[in-house]
């Protein structure tokens, strides 16, 4: 079971990921308890609501952040600059609905692409 830590204070979209298989979601709604909880457990996903997080993924990509599985990023489609803009920091940028539809898939791509870093960017 793959582990998260979600940056998402909004409650339908962290209720309905809390509720898929193959996933064990711990919710946040503040970044700092979100660090801590990830120098605890640095072989946890972290999975970001860039519209309420939009510095995360860069906070996490500098060299002085604590280790993890990956980071997945997150937006509603129409969020373009805001899903464009944190591709260079987190492993995975994708629209709302693909990771409430398939969060364990987009986790397994998290992971590939952290295996693999030279292969370039993954399709989104």
């Amino acid at each position: 079971m793959k582990r998260v830590l979600l940056a998402c204070p909004d409650l339908m979209t962290s209720s309905r990921l809390e509720l898929l298989e193959g996933v064990e979601v711990r919710r946040f709604s503040d970044e700092t308890r979100l660090l801590a909880a990830l120098e605890a457990d640095p072989e946890a996903f972290v999975v970001i609501d860039l519209p309420a997080f939009p510095d995360l993924a860069e906070r996490l990509a500098a060299a002085d952040a604590p280790a993890c599985a990956g980071v997945l990023g997150f937006a509603p489609h129409i969020h373009e600059d805001l899903l464009e803009h944190n591709r260079q920091f987190a492993d995975l940028v994708s629209p709302r609905g693909a990771v409430v539809r398939s969060l364990a898939a987009q986790l397994e791509r998290v992971r590939e692409r952290r295996a693999s870093p030279t292969t370039g960017p993954v399709p989104e």
